[in-house]
């Protein structure tokens, strides 16, 4: 699927995707809901700074 192709993906990113791809609109709470529902982690992406 497409979290396993792309999994660096950001929540609004996924929903953009969605939106275009399966023509529906979800909120990006039911996003995370379903994704932590299958087992998905969340990781922070930090800034590198020079």
């Amino acid at each position: 699927g497409l979290i396993e192709r792309t999994p660096d993906l950001y929540l609004h990113e996924l929903q953009e995707q969605l939106r275009d791809l399966c023509n529906v609109e979800v909120s990006l709470l039911t996003i995370w809901r379903a994704l932590r529902h299958r087992g998905f982690t969340r990781k922070q992406v930090s800034r590198l700074y020079v």
